[in-house]
């Protein structure tokens, strides 16, 4: 066997877990509605028509979306029904980031999640001057996704919410907002 082919297959062998592509785990996050999906870092395409957006007459340059109530009961996201799904749409079509609210408690979510996606997420802890909350992040290439739970404190409204997002940067202005 040639000595680089070989290097090269051993390296992907033992590549870790977090150099998975950002294509691999936004694909992973992805909301698939029917036929279509919403994936972090692609264009709308076809599933724009599943979106309500409110037009903005200050800026130009993100659209805030909202999933149309009509098509929640055929919308998933790592094989679980969502409630409801928030996203940000950059001007040229992209999807930047999205929130992904589910009918599920906290521990089914994150286990479809440590089943979906590469690696072992990062943990962080936060607080707030009544809770104690602990981030779950997994973090690859030029895509994050984020769950949270209530350690301590109230819970809240009790839903679990998955925060999707592409941390690429430079994406560009809309020519509307420029100065």
């Amino acid at each position: 066997m040639n000595r680089n082919i070989g290097f090269f297959v051993v390296a992907v062998l033992v590549l870790p877990s977090w150099s998975w592509s950002a294509d691999s785990l936004a694909r992973s996050a992805r909301v698939v509605i029917g036929p279509d999906q919403l994936v972090i870092g692609e264009k709308l395409a076809s599933a724009g028509q599943y979106l309500d957006c409110a037009k903005s007459s200050v800026q130009h340059t993100i659209r805030k979306c909202t999933l149309k109530p009509a098509w929640i009961q055929a919308s998933s996201s790592v094989g679980l029904r969502i409630e409801k799904a928030t996203l940000n749409i950059h001007f040229q079509d992209d999807v930047i980031n999205m929130a992904v609210e589910y009918a599920a408690g906290f521990d089914a979510v994150f286990s479809a999640y440590k089943a979906a996606l590469p690696g072992t997420p990062k943990i962080t802890y936060w607080a707030d001057d009544g809770h104690l909350y602990a981030s779950y992040i997994w973090i690859a290439g030029n895509t994050e996704v984020e769950i949270t739970k209530t350690v301590k404190g109230s819970a809240g409204d009790g839903k679990t919410r998955v925060y999707v997002a592409s941390i690429s940067v430079e994406r560009p202005l809309s020519p509307e907002d420029a100065l």
